[in-house]
């Protein structure tokens, strides 16, 4: 009962005083305004925002444990989560979706790099164990990866 008071006036005040924006002064101050946010907002921008929050985690796990996406583990995320904390503090639902926007272009630049650089240097190890020539196997991947690296040309330079 206390929680549902606490709940209630937690709406009350984030509507009274316009937009509702993330408090991350406590834990449960920052779960419960995530919250709050999420059940008042229509479906599509609710999911929306879970979406970027989701981003906005996976980009700071990245930076926190200096890892490219592909190493992300969700055991990594929570920390990811507790360093977006105090970068979302005093947002709203519309700048945290502004904000995962950025966060998603991120994560898709860095896995394509990430990735372009990693086939290459399998190709590489490989051509060392068996002595083969690495050029026309490169040539080969770039072309299944044209794709990719355009998507990476036009939207993260």
């Amino acid at each position: 009962m206390k929680k549902m008071i606490l709940s209630l006036v937690a709406v009350l005040m984030f509507t009274a005083c316009g937009e509702m924006k993330i408090d991350s002064s406590t834990n449960a101050t920052y779960k419960e305004s995530i919250e709050n946010m999420k059940n008042n907002l229509p479906v599509e921008k609710s999911q929306k925002f879970t979406e970027a929050l989701e981003h906005i985690f996976i980009v700071q796990t990245m930076k926190i444990n200096d890892v490219p996406v592909y190493e992300v583990k969700k055991s990594m995320i929570r920390d990811g989560a507790i360093a977006s904390a105090k970068k979302l503090n005093g947002n709203t639902a519309d700048e945290v979706i502004k904000k995962g926007k950025v966060a998603k272009n991120k994560i898709e630049c860095s896995s394509t790099d990430d990735m372009i650089e990693l086939i290459h240097d399998s190709i590489d190890k490989i051509s060392e164990l068996k002595h083969i020539d690495t050029t026309e196997k490169i040539k080969e991947y770039e072309g299944k990866l044209k794709e990719k690296i355009d998507f990476h040309d036009k939207n993260c330079f």
